[in-house]
């Protein structure tokens, strides 16, 4: 991870907060500046989707291919956001989890994966990812580094 600043007004910029950690249950929320509740998780991998229906909603980044699906679905039925934003950059700036919070910017969803940066808050540092595994990966490896060094 190096030293760097996310760029807090991206539209589609989702800050990740971790709030408790049991074994390997990492329950959180997470904030979308297009949504005034934050929306919960029970299990991290649970955010994938749920960060995907968003930019699948807000069309940010575009997808360069279509998602598979069982049942092919009307535009309507689509999931939809209002471009209404409940926050400002400062405010979703000040977000804070009880762990740890990270700021997920997707630049790109190629080859069925996203790329983008993670940003950590609470050390200043961010880092590259080339797939949602990958995400995963470092949102989990940060949380067992915190727990491994108190």
């Amino acid at each position: 991870m190096s030293e760097k600043r996310i760029r807090i007004n991206a539209e589609n910029l989702v800050c990740v907060c971790i709030d408790k950690v049991a074994g390997e249950k990492y329950n959180g929320s997470f904030y979308t500046k297009y949504q005034k509740e934050p929306q919960y998780f029970q299990q991290l991998d649970q955010i994938i989707l749920s960060i995907e229906k968003l930019l699948d909603a807000l069309k940010l980044p575009r997808a360069t291919q279509k998602s598979r699906e069982f049942v092919e679905k009307n535009a309507d039925e689509r999931a939809k956001i209002a471009r209404k934003k409940y926050w400002t950059d400062e405010d979703f700036a000040n977000i804070e989890g009880d762990v740890a919070t990270f700021y997920v910017l997707v630049k790109y969803r190629q080859k069925s994966t996203w790329q983008g940066e993670i940003f950590w808050k609470e050390k200043n540092v961010m880092a590259e990812f080339f797939s949602e595994l990958e995400l995963l990966k470092i949102i989990e490896g940060t949380i067992q580094n915190l727990y491994t060094l108190e």
